[in-house]
């Protein structure tokens, strides 16, 4: 046994409790007793303590009070009663309650033959439970590196667009500037020129803020999402989506045409990854429509004939190339790509569909070459 198991042994028959701690040392444990449950569970995060051997009936305490009070304090710790008074409805109770296993006192001390059986029984299941733990949170921080990295890609493929978009307004705000600089410098500066002026400030107020919704946008797009999930009402995230995409969409003549209902039921759901998601699929709309085209992104409440359920409904739809019948079903498998580009790493759908996934949703997709696709998001509503 590479790490020493710690053991916390409720007993108050001090013979039971010195024969019990000698077998189970002889084995490698490690093992502290007390004859009390209000002593003991005082103790009881003095160690690291992995099971805890709890006799039935002591004097201050019964054990199913000791085991809740220690399944509340610490969930996955391994608690297996050890009685002299074993009867099949405390058993239940017990295992009900969390117990790993109810073992009963043999007058010949043969059950200290059983015990550590039992005990390392139970923490090779233990040991797994936490290493799948682990695993888990190592899969669903690679998952969100993946979603970042797919994040930053598309980013680079905005920031041409991006920049046109703020160098209009910004090559406008200078020209009032030095129009308005000039007439304030001019000593013959005359009265009527001052709502000439004012007209131009305001104008300069209005662009500065459009640059600073477009930087905002861009920098609430770009950061880590947090797998953090809010009340939120998509007709939101989808705007905050194409007020990124508007300028390199319209450089390619591409247009977008929205269909929301004027009520949306909000959904559970992590803003920051939807937007990806949106992102993805309006990116793969222009990319299949190269130049010339029309999106249409529709939001609608509907229920679910199945379950009777509440869903928020999204289709994105393009005038696109179409995708032939055979590849539609693996376009949301990772690494999977049609695209010629070396720097395509299919990756854009693949995550789409994990995070749908992830906010308890489903993608559905319809494709007829040379007319279009649609991608249809099903969302649950909060």
């Amino acid at each position: 046994m590479a790490n020493k198991i710690n053991i916390l042994l409720f007993e108050d028959d001090e013979g039971q409790a010195v024969l019990t701690k000698e077998t189970l040392v002889k084995e490698g444990f490690l093992v502290d007793f007390y004859p009390s449950g209000k002593e003991g569970l005082s103790r009881m995060n003095e160690k690291d303590y992995t099971v805890f051997l709890i006799d039935m009936k002591l004097a201050d305490m019964h054990g199913l009070e000791i085991l809740k009070k220690i399944k509340k304090l610490k969930a996955d710790a391994i608690a297996i009663m050890v009685t002299g008074y074993g009867d099949e409805i405390t058993a239940v109770e017990s295992m009900k309650l969390g117990a790993f296993d109810y073992i009963v006192k043999s007058p010949n001390m043969g059950h200290l033959t059983t015990l550590p059986l039992v005990i390392k029984e139970a923490v090779e299941r233990y040991n797994l439970l936490m290493d799948k733990r682990k695993l888990e949170q190592e899969l669903k921080a690679a998952q969100l590196s993946l979603i970042q990295a797919a994040k930053m890609s598309a980013v680079g493929q905005l920031g041409a667009g991006v920049a046109h978009e703020l160098n209009n307004p910004l090559g406008g705000i200078l020209g009032y500037v030095q129009y308005v600089l000039g007439k304030i410098n001019d000593p013959n500066f005359k009265m009527e020129e001052f709502q000439t002026c004012k007209k131009y400030l305001q104008y300069i107020e209005k662009e500065s803020v459009r640059c600073k919704e477009i930087v905002e946008s861009l920098l609430k797009f770009s950061r880590p999402s947090s797998p953090e999930f809010k009340l939120i009402d998509v007709r939101e995230v989808v705007k905050d989506t194409l007020q990124i995409l508007e300028n390199q969409l319209s450089s390619n003549n591409i247009t977008v045409e929205t269909e929301f209902d004027s009520y949306v039921d909000k959904i559970m759901g992590n803003a920051n990854q939807l937007q990806q998601v949106f992102t993805n699929l309006i990116l793969n709309a222009q990319q299949a429509m190269v130049k010339d085209g029309k999106i249409w992104i529709r939001i609608n409440n509907a229920v679910d004939t199945k379950t009777n359920l509440r869903k928020v409904n999204i289709e994105v739809q393009d005038t696109g190339c179409g995708i032939p019948a055979e590849n539609v079903e693996k376009i949301l498998e990772p690494f999977y790509t049609t695209k010629t580009d070396h720097k395509a790493l299919g990756l854009g759908l693949s995550i789409t569909y994990r995070i749908i996934q992830d906010h308890g949703g489903e993608i559905a997709i319809k494709s007829q070459i040379n007319k279009g696709t649609t991608f249809i998001i099903t969302l649950p509503v909060a």
